[in-house]
């Protein structure tokens, strides 16, 4: 699973079950449906989670 989640943990937008053969592919194209700051990318791998931050200008 991949989530991005904003900085009070609230989910934004989730990819269930969009592994295909060990690999990730996603495209989101966010516009004006989220305000600009700084939000949490997360990729959750056999257990594990995994994050990075990401700011949407």
């Amino acid at each position: 699973d991949v989530y991005v989640s904003d900085m009070s943990g609230k989910r934004i937008v989730a990819w269930n079950d969009c592994n295909t053969g060990g690999n990730v592919d996603i495209t989101w194209n966010a516009g004006n449906t989220v305000p600009a700051g700084v939000y949490i990318v997360s990729i959750a791998v056999d257990g594990n989670v995994y994050s990075m931050k990401a700011i949407k200008k």
